[in-house]
């Protein structure tokens, strides 16, 4: 990224070289290297809608090549800054050949069963499967359909196509978690946005090896520095201290040990390092891999005593258990005879309740609250009469935790929680959270009114996967437990490019101020339209800057994103029961087509 190709080979000793670098590093590569990781930081800071549709690296790529141009990177030549010479010429660009035949190496079999081809071969095999299902496994979270991937054919496929790839010379390949994210973040319903990806990708290797040999090697590596910062940011180590302490330190195991040898051994290293925290814990070794737990049947309702430990070295048993469930079996877990219960198998078990859920079960947990957590986190590691040293850490709130206390007896709230829960499901339907993955949701004031209950909650999301998710927080109310069902619809602020963007709008001739500000969607359009009167829409014209989706007898109200200051949540509760007030109003007066149809998209579904 600055223009110095590092000596070291190991990345201890490439961290070791990295004063060096800046040291010596060419400056007008550098400008390019560091302007690309500017970018890549700064954009995804801009929240503005139109600024999100544009790929961080491709307006990378945009830059690096101008500036490529500018400094003639295609010609090598000399330069002079601050009294000191320095070369630069076409090394400094990505190097394809002409002809994409002059790239085919063919392998040399008499190598196959000697030891450092033997142990690539298990690297890659081991390395590859894990990369693999790892993104599948995340980009089946981010999936708005909620479909589940053939795991064994992703294997499959991806063997198929390393062996195909390696008898002509080609590298090992992977599935790729940042264009699938980036598919489903913009709309892609199908594996074809993969394939004619990597069909584009075919095309520009193959017949425009000259335009990708203007690409500065500076902007590839500011990508990969910016994808290293993400994934061991400090942020992460906030994150997994929280789960438990025991979770830092395995995470810290893994990562040094990657640092000092390589990836297969630092996976190895965390494992066994969990499995000794576990034997320290009271585990016995014989129960380690083994899923005992009785099962009782009544009806539709299945019920699990899960007995011993429910860990993740006996995690799959358990899975093998439980996908022979019906899927809208009402299930009972039942954890009163499970000594541990490690952090994977309860974030496992979480992910098992959201897929059944969405099949029309139910999945209820019994017998967990005599355990001890090791931590606040409600996913974290517990035993069944932890020491007295082991107690729970009190939860300390924040400064905006203590201003929402004293709001909610503003308000008259029912209840005030603040500790992280993962209870999604209810929220996960609606559209503004498509794309999105909910990770927890804290900060609650909950209010009963009138035949509602309103629920403010502050929502940690994560936008991507994996190395290219990005988390914030956002704000939102929540209204349930209607009595009514108002028709499907979406209402958010209008921008000028959304009809180009967006599709169609549904307006009112006789509103053109409303019709002007705000973006209305949904499929019911006919009970939409009789559904919003004057009154409703002179309501929103009075209260701008809120957006407002329903679905069913659910509705969502919020703002834009990011977390919503304390002095204006009460606005938004008196927004929402006005609000409320004028749906309940136009419900009564609209309730035999409005309902007729609700009911019918309820049946549908």
């Amino acid at each position: 990224m600055l223009g110095v190709k590092p000596e070291a080979k190991e990345p201890l000793e490439l961290l070791g070289e990295i004063p060096k670098s800046f040291m010596e590093m060419n400056p007008e590569i550098a400008l390019i290297g560091l302007v690309s990781l500017g970018i890549l930081f700064l954009l995804p800071l801009l929240r503005h809608r139109y600024l999100k549709m544009i790929p961080a690296p491709m307006l990378v790529l945009l830059v690096a090549v101008g500036l490529g141009f500018e400094f003639d990177l295609l010609h090598e030549h000399k330069y002079v800054f601050l009294g000191h010479e320095y070369w630069v010429g076409e090394n400094y660009l990505v190097s394809l050949p002409n002809n994409i035949l002059d790239g085919i190496t063919f392998p040399v079999f008499s190598h196959l069963f000697t030891f450092e081809a033997l142990q690539f071969i298990l690297m890659f095999s081991l390395v590859g499967s894990i990369e693999s299902l790892l993104t599948v496994k995340a980009i089946d979270g981010l999936d708005p359909y909620q479909r589940k991937s053939d795991m064994n054919k992703d294997l499959v496929a991806v063997g198929l196509g390393n062996i195909a790839a390696g008898l002509v010379g080609g590298l090992p390949m992977i599935s790729e978690v940042v264009r699938s994210s980036a598919n489903v973040n913009n709309g892609a319903k199908t594996r074809f946005a993969n394939f004619f990806h990597g069909g584009f990708l075919l095309v520009f290797v193959a017949f425009f090896p000259g335009l990708i040999h203007q690409i500065p090697l500076a902007a590839l590596a500011a990508m990969l520095v910016y994808t290293g910062y993400r994934l061991a940011s400090p942020k992460e180590f906030k994150n997994t201290y929280q789960i438990g302490l025991e979770q830092l330190a395995i995470f810290m195991t893994t990562l040094l040990v990657t640092l000092a040898t390589d990836l297969l051994l630092g996976v190895m290293a965390g494992i066994l390092f969990k499995m000794v925290i576990h034997l320290l814990r009271g585990a016995n070794p014989a129960h380690l891999f083994r899923a005992t737990a009785r099962v009782s049947q009544e009806g539709n309702t299945v019920r699990i005593e899960i007995e011993n430990y429910a860990l993740f070295t006996n995690f799959l048993g358990y899975k093998k258990l439980l996908s022979k469930i019906k899927p809208d079996a009402e299930v009972i877990l039942n954890f009163k005879q499970c000594k541990i219960i490690d952090h994977t198998f309860l974030e496992h078990l979480h992910h098992f309740e959201q897929a059944h859920h969405l099949n029309g079960g139910t999945l209820d947990i019994e017998g967990i609250e005599k355990h001890k957590p090791f931590s606040n986190h409600p996913l974290a590691a517990r035993r069944i009469s932890a020491r007295p040293s082991e107690s729970v850490p009190p939860l300390v709130l924040t400064a905006r935790q203590k201003d929402l206390q004293v709001l909610a007896a503003k308000l008259h709230c029912e209840r005030c929680t603040f500790t992280q829960t993962y209870d999604s499901l209810r929220i996960a339907q609606f559209t503004f959270f498509g794309g999105k993955q909910i990770k927890t949701i804290e900060n609650r004031l909950t209010k009963q009114i009138e035949g509602a209950t309103l629920e403010f909650m502050d929502v940690v999301v994560s936008e991507g996967a994996r190395n290219a998710a990005k988390s914030h927080k956002t704000s939102i109310l929540f209204i349930s437990h209607l009595h009514e069902h108002f028709p499907d619809f979406r209402l958010e602020n209008q921008g000028f490019l959304d009809n180009f963007f967006l599709g169609q709008d549904i307006n009112f001739t006789q509103f053109p101020t409303f019709s002007k500000r705000y973006l209305l969607r949904g499929h019911q359009e006919a009970a939409i339209l009789q559904f919003f009167d004057e009154k409703l829409i002179r309501f929103f014209e009075q209260n701008p800057g809120f957006q407002v989706e329903t679905k069913g007898d659910k509705i969502l109200i919020h703002r834009d994103l990011g977390l919503t200051p304390v002095d204006k949540i009460a606005a938004e509760f008196r927004f929402a029961e006005e609000m409320f007030g004028v749906f309940h109003q136009n419900c009564e007066k609209t309730k035999p087509s409005t309902q007729t149809k609700c009911l019918e998209n309820e049946n549908r579904k």
